[in-house]
């Protein structure tokens, strides 16, 4: 199985948790862990009500949707856009064409806002930070 080629997903959940053993095991809510290993250069789409994201390498298009939570992409060069609504977005990247904009939230970092830009990071409520991984 190539690393390059193939989809790996692995689902860790809290060995605290006890399992669903009683009347009452409906009405619970349990946290995981899912972690997602794809090959380079594929598009990533995804849409999540809560959560905590963490985004590593490279990908030939992103679209993310997060309504509350956290997001961290840590990718040199992205294409495509990232929308949240109360969500906080950190980018350790070296891209200089993009736009990132909050409608109620604060923009740290190198706020810049190009109309035609190929990366758009969009908040309503949400922090967004950005990182130069320049030296």
């Amino acid at each position: 199985m190539s690393e390059n080629t193939t989809l790996i997903i692995t689902e860790t959940t809290n060995p605290l948790v006890s399992g669903y053993n009683d009347k009452l095991s409906a009405h619970k809510v349990f946290a995981s862990t899912l972690s997602l290993f794809l090959p380079q250069n594929l598009s990533l789409r995804v849409k999540a009500k809560s959560a905590s994201m963490e985004v590593n390498g490279g990908f030939y298009e992103v679209s993310l949707f997060l309504e509350e939570g956290k997001l961290i992409l840590n990718s040199p060069y992205m294409k495509g856009t990232v929308t949240t609504r109360s969500a906080d977005v950190e980018w350790h990247g070296l891209q200089q064409n993009f736009s990132a904009m909050s409608k109620f939230g604060d923009v740290i970092g190198a706020p810049v806002s190009q109309k035609d830009s190929p990366f758009i990071i969009e908040s309503t409520w949400g922090n967004i930070a950005v990182y130069s991984l320049r030296n």
